[in-house]
């Protein structure tokens, strides 16, 4: 009998786990876990670089000085007048600020909801807003002065600024134990929203137990004590940022330093020096990252033997699938930089995780230049201890597939979230029997590792055929004319359409409205035709180009394909296709011919249908 592809990790080695790790003791509640800071570790610091520190300037606090800082704020946000257990929307700019802003609800017995930046479009928003109002039932925002103007236009908001809540903090000096609720473990501690496509977010509840059980887990796969230091750049909204760099290395004593992520993608060479300088043990890189860095520097031979990186154990890798070749040439390059090569082992760490999981919950570490990876995109690993993984058939959601067959990824365990708020429908249609949740992943388990293959819905199907989206956009990312980590291409069934096709969204390198904007435009989009019809033997139904600056990503550098689709449906990116179509128009001009003999007329109605283009842009 094949074996079946299941991996788990023992519950027995769980517990054993918990009770021999001397850097691990068990808070039950988030509000432990501060307190336990303090007293053990009270001049550890939280350094903090903002979007404003252009040069780098580092500003701190000890886990004592935070700790009395965010019990003030707590006490302050109890003139509210909100009854216990009631949400707190946090819109916040800074690392420090949403920290303190998250630490304070939950002393003050509120439960945070933490905000991405907010669509710029004003009907997304809008919508947005409205519907976070009813899911909540109430609308009490914490924001700063530039949020607040963003969402003025809105009505029936409690809007507080965190500037005022500081001043009235000032005027209060609360015990450095002092909380207003006493926590219970499976009291809803934190709140997450999904990105959603349409402004129908769902908000993932996440309990001090189902956070704890995650940091415990991850921090001994991290391998952190009380002596590491962690370098984080992801926005405080994302889960990686807030639990995974965060909560889990304050679990462990571990002092951090949080940069405001446009300082890291500005320059990138920032993060080098953060490493070398504040000997950095853990830091956080997506691929996209991970490429600029080695396009920026492979060439600089002037910063070869420039930084010490021997402090460095471990990078993890999220957000996006890890190309294999480009965290080699990461590794090579890291090497070439480095004052010490022999000293550095550049372990990369690709992981999979989900706002569901309280982030990571599989990771893979491997030095890719002792092991050469032996697929495109680096494996995913391990699950941590007490997470569960398992493939199945998609189509009833529990026969379990054989070892190396690909299928649909499910997880379970006690990291996973409890509910989504306030949507029953949705989160029975999440789990199956046995508490396994569907991640809507396709992978693959094979000897205990797991790899993806895409999403259950990444795919397009032409007449019966699926061909996945991931790799047809890795081979499209190649085009000149396309800038970097800024392509989607994303399933499309027009009315009436036999078979499905899709749409490439994109930010050209070029400037749109420059002097050879046409000619250039026109060989970007050829070129990305041939590579989708030699692909997939269909090209695009549409290339729509969106200038870099209004091209929207997540906080892990993310294009969100429902998002790009939604507003194509809605028409909101008409104007990005008049002047696509407009500079088309103007570079065919040269050498377009239109059809005039019957004879021509129906040959250009058959190579148009051929390759799925309208009539018009035949040339005779």
């Amino acid at each position: 009998m094949a074996s079946v592809a299941i991996s788990t990790t023992n519950a027995t080695e769980f517990i054993a786990a918990f009770k021999t790790s001397v850097a691990s003791p068990q808070p039950s509640t988030l509000h432990d876990v501060i307190t336990q800071a303090v007293d053990r570790y009270p001049s550890h610091e939280l350094g903090f670089i903002t979007s404003s520190a252009h040069d780098s300037s580092i500003q701190t606090k000890t886990f004592s000085a935070f700790n009395q800082y965010v019990r003030n704020l707590a006490r302050a946000m109890l003139d509210w007048g909100k009854p216990t257990g009631s949400v707190v929307i946090v819109y916040l700019t800074e690392h420090e600020d949403n920290m303190a802003a998250v630490w304070a609800c939950l002393l003050a017995g509120y439960v945070p909801c933490l905000q991405p930046a907010l669509s710029a479009q004003q009907a997304h928003k809008e919508g947005h807003v409205g519907h976070i109002k009813n899911l909540f039932g109430s609308a009490t925002w914490l924001t700063n002065e530039l949020g607040a103007e963003q969402i003025s236009t809105i009505s029936g908001l409690e809007v507080h600024l965190l500037s005022e809540l500081k001043t009235s903090a000032e005027t209060f000096s609360v015990s450095a134990d002092w909380v207003a609720y006493e926590a219970k473990p499976d009291d809803e501690a934190i709140l997450f929203l999904t990105s959603g496509s349409t402004g129908f977010s769902k908000a993932v509840v996440h309990t001090h137990r189902t956070i704890l059980a995650a940091c415990h887990a991850k921090g001994q796969s991290y391998g952190l004590t009380s002596e590491s230091r962690v370098l984080n750049w992801v926005g405080f909204d994302h889960v990686a940022g807030s639990l995974e760099m965060h909560i889990t290395p304050l679990l462990y004593g571990a002092s951090q330093l949080h940069v405001h992520a446009s300082a890291i993608l500005a320059d990138p060479l920032r993060l080098l020096r953060l490493i070398d300088e504040k000997s950095i043990e853990l830091a956080f890189a997506p691929n996209f990252l991970l490429s600029k860095l080695t396009r920026d520097l492979e060439k600089r031979s002037d910063l070869f033997g420039a930084f010490d990186l021997s402090s460095i154990k471990r990078i993890n890798s999220g957000g996006e699938a890890v190309v294999s070749k480009t965290a080699r040439a990461f590794a090579s390059t890291m090497k070439q930089l480095s004052k010490n090569p022999s000293a550095v082992s550049f372990v990369i760490s690709a992981g999979f995780g989900m706002t569901e999981t309280c982030a990571g919950c599989i990771y893979d570490p491997v030095d890719v230049l002792a092991t050469e990876p032996v697929h495109e995109f680096l494996d995913l690993g391990r699950p941590i201890n007490g997470c569960e993984m398992r493939i199945v058939d998609p189509a009833d959601g529990s026969t379990l597939r054989p070892d190396g067959e690909s299928g649909e990824l499910q997880v379970r365990g006690p990291m996973l979230f409890v509910r989504y708020y306030n949507n029953a429908d949705a989160t029975s249609s999440s789990f199956v029997e046995g508490g396994w949740y569907r991640t809507g992943d396709v992978g693959i388990i094979e000897n205990g590792v797991m790899r993806l293959s895409g999403r259950i819905k990444d795919t397009v199907i032409v007449h019966g055929v699926s061909y996945g989206i991931p790799e047809l956009e890795t081979h499209l990312q190649t085009v000149e004319g396309v800038t970097h980590s800024f392509l989607a291409a994303a399933p499309y069934r027009a009315p009436g359409q036999e078979t499905e096709g899709f749409i490439i969204f994109y930010s050209p390198t070029f400037d749109l409205d420059g002097p050879d904007a046409s000619t250039k435009l026109f060989a970007t989009h050829r070129a990305l035709r041939d590579i989708c019809v030699k692909m997939i033997t269909l090209p695009p139904q549409f290339i729509v180009p969106i200038p870099v600056n209004q091209m929207e990503k997540t906080t892990l550098g993310k294009l969100s394909r429902a998002r790009l689709t939604s507003l194509f449906k809605q028409g909101q990116l008409a104007k990005h296709i008049a002047r696509s179509e407009e500079l088309l128009s103007e570079a065919r001009g040269a050498t377009f011919v239109a059809p005039s003999t019957e004879a021509e007329k129906a040959l250009a109605k058959i190579y148009a249908g051929i390759f799925n283009l309208a009539e018009s842009e035949m040339s005779a």
